[in-house]
């Protein structure tokens, strides 16, 4: 496993099989102007540079929080605004947020026609269904519908083994995780809990979700074949001095099995086994970014931590055992806790 700095900022970022596409932000005032550019990678090369770069296209606006190319079509959000274009010059909106301060996080596709947005905002998001190939767009469901505590949805992703809508919520709220069976018609409650997620990464056998809590930091999991929930909780061993709170931001199974996670916090960690990981790049953020990470091509993938873009070629399946470790461990008091935390919340709403 190689990792190369490129030393180059972005908010987002996909991989065709000669380009990288980033998007990037000028400054972090609340008047920045955002622009999405094209760079050029040397794939070849055992060093991968860039070999040189052409901006596409300005948009005025905050944030540029979402890329994605689905069916050969591009999908970028800009502030409350969901974009798509052809040709990543010329762009047009095809759906606002509920909220100007909201955003688009995640999409999905089910199938060629029906796709699935998820929306993130600090007061109330929904969830949005294009039957026609991202043309025409319907909200399904919002934060608040399914529960009143819940601020947010934080990602949306489809299992094709089960033919299910998955999404992650927050904050505060005890429906941490729901699930829908009818392309977003209807919803039900899949997980119950303290602990909160974020990230949603769907296999065959397990479906892994990467927690968001304040009680603990790790992963959740399910195992479809015999209704299992299990906790992970990780934390560094043996070192001092780790600032990053390790909170999951995004997380992927790359082709070669070896699972990758950006933490809130601008950490990356890799792993083979989930309960052993390694830390690659400490982060110091004081506070929670969204550092996406991109689709992989030909054994690549891209990571966006804001101030800069880190290309991984997962080609080379071997993890440095140079980096600290990150170790799964019992948590006993946070388990203790974390159940204190939800029969309390429990008993709080059964007076409402």
């Amino acid at each position: 496993m190689r990792l190369f700095d490129l030393k180059t900022p972005s908010t987002c970022a996909w991989i065709t099989t000669e380009e990288l596409i980033m998007a990037q932000c000028d400054g972090r005032s609340q008047t920045r102007s955002s622009k999405l550019v094209l760079r050029l990678l040397d794939l070849d090369s055992e060093k991968t540079q860039l070999k040189g770069w052409q901006k596409l296209a300005d948009f005025e606006g905050r944030n540029v929080s979402m890329l994605k190319m689905i069916e050969s079509r591009w999908y970028l959000g800009v502030d409350d605004r969901l974009l798509t274009s052809d040709d990543l010059r010329s762009w047009t909106t095809v759906l606002r947020g509920m909220e100007s301060n909201n955003v688009f996080w995640h999409m999905v596709e089910a199938d060629a026609r029906t796709l699935f947005v998820q929306e993130y905002g600090p007061h109330c998001s929904g969830i949005y269904r294009s039957s026609d190939g991202g043309n025409n767009w319907t909200r399904l469901i919002t934060s608040l519908k399914i529960d009143k505590e819940a601020r947010h949805f934080h990602c949306v992703a489809y299992d094709k083994y089960r033919r299910s809508l998955i999404a992650t919520l927050g904050d505060s709220n005890s429906s941490k995780i729901v699930v829908s069976q009818d392309y977003g018609d209807t919803w039900k409650v899949f997980y119950r809990g303290a602990y909160q997620c974020l990230p949603i990464e769907i296999s065959e056998k397990l479906v892994v979700f990467g927690m968001d809590s304040g009680l603990s930091k790790g992963l959740l999991t399910w195992q479809p074949d015999q209704n299992r929930w299990r906790a992970i909780h990780l934390t560094p061993k043996n070192v001092t001095g780790i600032t990053d709170v390790l909170q999951a931001s995004d997380l992927k199974r790359l082709k070669n099995g070896l699972w990758i996670m950006t933490t809130g916090g601008g950490s990356i960690i890799l792993s083979k086994t989930l309960n052993t990981w390694n830390l690659c790049k400490t982060g110091c953020s004081p506070e929670f970014e969204f550092h996406p990470i991109s689709n992989e091509e030909d054994g690549l993938a891209a990571l966006s931590m804001i101030e800069t873009t880190v290309l991984i070629d997962s080609n080379r399946n071997d993890v440095e055992n140079h980096y600290v470790q990150v170790v799964e461990h019992p948590a006993y008091l946070t388990r203790l806790k974390a159940s204190g935390s939800f029969l309390k919340h429990q008993w709080r709403k059964s007076f409402e």
